[in-house]
């Protein structure tokens, strides 16, 4: 466990409570879902993981594929051959000011480039957002492959 993780376990829970009006809350919840929307459809369109929608310092993940935590630099995001990625069920917890954490199951059909197809591509995500500069950005996720991992891609790279 590096130390970066156990900071993350042991100050995410002590964040200072915060109350939102529920107008303030409500636009969170609306500007984390709306990026994450559009993230996908940018990925749907362009064929590459919308380096936009990440957070300048990058975004330590865990992969669906499985594997070791990576650090998603959005200076070189991901590449797929096919990308035809949605969400589902979108919820969205604001944390603190700046801070929410995002859940959803995301589902389709990909190929990252050169790996095959994965025809049913099916996992739960959670990913935690921040704002920068007025925008939500993902600095944290994980995404947890569905039905014991099939659905996926099996690669860790």
């Amino acid at each position: 466990m590096t130390k970066r993780t156990v900071v993350l376990m042991f100050v995410l829970p002590c964040l200072p409570s915060i109350t939102l009006a529920d107008s303030q809350e409500d636009a969170v919840i609306s500007e984390v879902k709306k990026t994450i929307l559009e993230s996908l459809a940018k990925g749907r369109e362009t064929n590459v993981a919308d380096p936009s929608a990440i957070s300048k310092y990058g975004s330590y993940e865990f992969w669906s594929s499985g594997g070791l935590l990576h650090f998603n630099d959005p200076r070189h995001p991901v590449e797929f051959e096919n990308f035809n990625v949605y969400a589902k069920h979108i919820e969205v917890i604001p944390l603190a000011e700046g801070v929410a954490v995002a859940m959803y199951y995301t589902e389709g059909t990909l190929q990252p480039k050169g790996h095959e197809t994965v025809a049913t591509y099916r996992t739960r995500t959670t990913d935690v957002y921040v704002k920068e500069d007025g925008t939500w950005k993902r600095r944290a996720a994980h995404w947890s492959a569905l039905a014991g991992g099939s659905g996926t891609s099996q690669t860790v790279d």
